[in-house]
């Protein structure tokens, strides 16, 4: 409801008392400024980034939704270098994912360039809506 008050459609624990108050505090958000310069000065020079657009790692089968963080890179660094990078879609398939050390497999998917078309939209101000075009063309 508001920074200091949460309602609770259905309680998430069996010892869930709706008459005690329970305290709660809001991370603040992090900072990626540096993480994004970083990440555009290594792509305009035709380097290479590993990164897990999920927002983090899991041993479920089924993939996460991306966050936005791989496309606001992808565009910036267009917008900002004129390098366009090339995104190589990989994901992690395990043989036994709850063992320590299990055997994987890498799979790899087609290499995808933003469009023209997407970079116009982004600069055009329509960022969020280029955003998820870009998405979920990945």
């Amino acid at each position: 409801m508001s920074d200091t008050e949460i309602v609770l459609k259905t309680p998430g624990a069996k010892s869930f008392d709706a008459n005690v108050s329970y305290q709660y505090k809001i991370l603040p958000k992090v900072d990626q400024t540096n993480v994004f310069k970083d990440v555009e000065g290594v792509l305009s020079e035709g380097g290479c980034i590993a990164m897990f657009p999920e927002g983090g790692s899991h041993d479920q089968t089924d993939i996460l939704p991306f966050k936005a963080g791989i496309a606001l890179m992808t565009f910036s660094t267009i917008i900002n270098t004129g390098q366009i990078p090339v995104i190589i879609p990989s994901g992690l398939k395990y043989f036994k994912r709850h063992e320590f050390r299990s055997k994987v497999v890498v799979e790899y998917g087609r290499p995808y360039k933003v469009s023209k078309s997407l970079v116009e939209m982004y600069k055009a101000g329509e960022k969020r809506k280029a955003v998820a075009i870009m998405l979920k063309e990945l």
